[in-house]
């Protein structure tokens, strides 16, 4: 794959190094650093969603793996940069789930709170995926709601971000397509992810839509009181 480097906006460049014949010394290749509109969107995408406080989210989710399909859907809300609370709808089964510095918590009604165990609820780091896209491209978009305008990032992201996805770790990333619609702050307001490799002889496809609104407009995110 090559050597690479994080250049600015957290976008990844390959870095080519090249020896010089004439010269005992060999210099690294002046490497132009990365630049265009996407670049530009991705940076103040990187500022907007770090300077958040808190926002809300709607998540779908559906993994097929060989013959079986399991469908993941969730609604909550988010307290940067560590703090998360969702009611989930896996497959029917209903639950609500909170995560936070102290611990991971579900209760599934009508049972009360308790620690979860081997459970790791965190938000998406936003920065870090903005940065991470490969080959972004920008193109100008509706988010199909009228008093939203802004623009689409359409790239790729990388097997250890597409891990955080719920794409089966060991199996073999072959696309990971991620279209990001930004609003006119720059704020994502969506991320649709489309991911497919294989495990073994076996083909895995995972698709990913997050919805995000009420920028700094949410309620804050705490554990659950007498839950020791």
């Amino acid at each position: 794959m090559g050597h690479r480097i994080r250049a600015a906006g957290g976008v990844v460049v390959a870095v080519v190094l090249a020896t010089s014949a004439c010269s005992g010394s060999s210099r690294p290749a002046a490497a132009p650093p990365p630049s265009g509109p996407a670049v530009d969107a991705l940076n103040q995408a990187q500022a907007a969603m770090t300077s958040l406080r808190s926002y809300g989210f709607r998540l779908t989710a559906t993994m097929t793996q060989g013959g079986a399909t399991q469908q993941l859907g969730a609604t909550g809300r988010v307290q940067t940069p560590d703090r998360i609370a969702a009611a989930l709808n896996n497959a029917g089964h209903q639950a609500q789930v909170i995560g936070v510095p102290e611990g991971q918590f579900v209760q599934v009604p009508p049972g009360k709170w308790q620690r979860a165990q081997g459970s790791s609820l965190q938000p998406i780091a936003w920065p870090k995926l903005l940065g991470d896209l490969v080959s972004p491209t920008i193109a100008d978009a509706g988010t199909g709601r009228s008093t939203v305008t802004g623009s689409t990032v359409t790239g790729s992201i990388p097997a250890a971000d597409a891990v955080t996805f719920g794409f089966p770790a060991g199996a073999t990333l072959q696309k990971a397509d991620a279209v990001t619609t930004l609003n006119a702050q720059h704020q994502v307001v969506k991320l649709d992810l489309k991911l497919a490799g294989v495990q073994g002889p076996t083909p895995v496809q995972v698709s990913e839509v997050v919805e995000l609104d009420g920028f700094d407009r949410q309620a804050p995110v705490n554990a659950p009181a007498g839950v020791v």
